[in-house]
């Protein structure tokens, strides 16, 4: 290989050595310089292809390709313009320098595309992180995503987004982990104090409320004391308990199997600000199988019918084992029972699901924690659209006595509504509402009648200013 001033000659299997066209030895030069003014070109040049690999996902794939089919095409891309980067930088170098090995420009040129990727992935995280809810929502309108992160309140709005355009929905651990010890402790303070510190989200943002996942029920959040009263009340057992900070268990068995205990805790859930997510088989109170390792004891198949294997497969030898026998068999508690059984907890379940749909005020408006003097008993009003909804829960095992006021104004505000019997409640004299409470009781009212369809306005300016 030749040029105007040099020639080049092959001096040993990887290097290759450069003359004068005299014979002699061309100079060296500032070999360092030289190497570094081309690294930084060829940084540049695939920080440039990153780029324009991330403008590629911007106006294609948004409009027809999935994020993975966006970035497979992205990095072969990047990996086409570095390589021919990296040809173009060892020609050059075995130009216009004195013997260069082949370790050091396949060396830069491996540093330089596993940069380039680096930061192409960077550029399409970016990407999908600010498009990937309008992507999902252009694609499937109906869809959504939910966030299953246990973080602390002040970071919940990097999740949401300031502007409400990332999650559209999270679950809400602050209040779930709480909630259990509200249940242990009969006490509703730590309760509402999770609310309201988690009462700031986006207008086009929700909530989503649980009580129990296909995970354990994490109490990582508690403080030791709080979380050992927890576990004294519901996973006594260390085969009950996960991670030094968890509880394996299903809702029913701990709670005891028992009905009322059971209901006031899906009432909460169903009343408590956000979108109730409801895991399969607790509509039916499900049990679970501690002999199963970790978190595969509440992850067993659905109880359907009496049939082999509680209708679940036809398989002999199903992945997980059906719960057989004891009080929370699938011959007693299976879906097809409990159809034909106006008491049922799935018939239970049924109505109150379809109760809480005619409250929208627990999903749109804003909420205030009553005082009812009772650290036993938790009240909560909502307001939306010129609407109130009122629900009281006792927490306790012993019948409760409160006082209280709904703090609505005028005549609507003395009269409660029960949306789910015939208990309903005048105010006394004073305005204030004296309500009986049964253990385990709860209560679901709405404000001034039911004639809520009628008052309803159009926007709800509390509610909108709030957030």
């Amino acid at each position: 290989m030749s040029s105007d001033n040099f020639t080049v000659t092959r001096s040993g299997p990887s290097a290759l050595r450069i003359n004068k066209v005299d014979g002699s030895a061309a100079p060296l030069g500032n070999l360092t310089a030289l190497v570094g003014k081309l690294a930084a070109a060829e940084f540049i040049g695939t920080a440039t292809a990153a780029y324009a690999t991330s403008l590629i996902y911007y106006a294609v794939a948004m409009k027809s390709w999935t994020p993975s089919q966006a970035y497979s095409w992205s990095a072969l891309l990047i990996a086409g313009l570095v390589l021919l980067v990296s040809l173009g930088f060892r020609h050059y170098v075995q130009l216009q320098t004195q013997p260069v090995h082949r370790f050091l420009w396949t060396g830069i040129g491996a540093v330089a595309l596993a940069f380039s990727f680096f930061l192409s992935t960077l550029f399409l995280l970016k990407a999908t992180d600010d498009y990937s809810r309008e992507f999902l929502q252009w694609r499937q309108g109906d869809a959504i995503i939910l966030a299953e992160a246990n973080v602390l309140p002040e970071t919940d709005m990097e999740y949401f987004g300031r502007a409400g355009d990332r999650m559209h929905m999270m679950f809400n651990f602050q209040v779930n982990q709480n909630l259990f010890f509200a249940l242990a402790a009969a006490d509703a303070r730590p309760l509402a104090k999770a609310l309201r510190a988690t009462k700031v989200r986006p207008a086009t943002a929700q909530w989503g409320l649980f009580l129990r996942n296909h995970d354990e029920l994490d109490l990582g959040r508690l403080s030791q004391e709080q979380r050992e009263a927890v576990f004294e009340a519901f996973g006594p057992e260390p085969r009950m308990q996960l991670y030094d900070r968890g509880i394996r268990r299903r809702l029913a068995p701990m709670l005891d199997g028992d009905r009322r205990r059971i209901e006031l805790a899906y009432s909460l859930m169903f009343t408590l600000p956000g979108t109730p997510v409801l895991r399969y088989g607790d509509e039916l109170g499900m049990g679970d199988d501690l002999n199963l390792p970790e978190r595969k004891c509440a992850r067993t198949p659905m109880h359907w019918s009496t049939e082999p294997n509680a209708g679940f497969t036809k398989s002999d030898k199903p992945l997980l084992p059906v719960i057989k026998g004891g009080p929370f068999g699938y011959e007693h508690v299976n879906a097809a029972m409990q159809r034909r059984d106006p008491n049922s907890m799935l018939n239970w379940t049924e109505r109150i699901i379809r109760m809480r749909k005619e409250v929208p005020e627990v999903g749109w408006g804003d909420f205030e924690i009553i005082q009812t003097h009772d650290q036993s008993v938790l009240a909560m009003r909502y307001d939306w659209r010129n609407n109130s909804v009122l629900f009281v829960h006792n927490l306790a095992a012993q019948p409760r006595e409160i006082v209280l006021s709904t703090g609505i104004a005028g005549e609507a505000g003395r009269l409660l509504v029960n949306l789910l019997s015939e208990d309903h409640s005048r105010a006394e004299t004073a305005g204030k509402h004296r309500l009986l409470m049964e253990a385990y009781g709860y209560r679901w009212y709405r404000v001034g009648g039911l004639d809520y369809l009628l008052k309803r306005s159009d926007i709800d300016i509390k509610s909108e200013t709030s957030r």
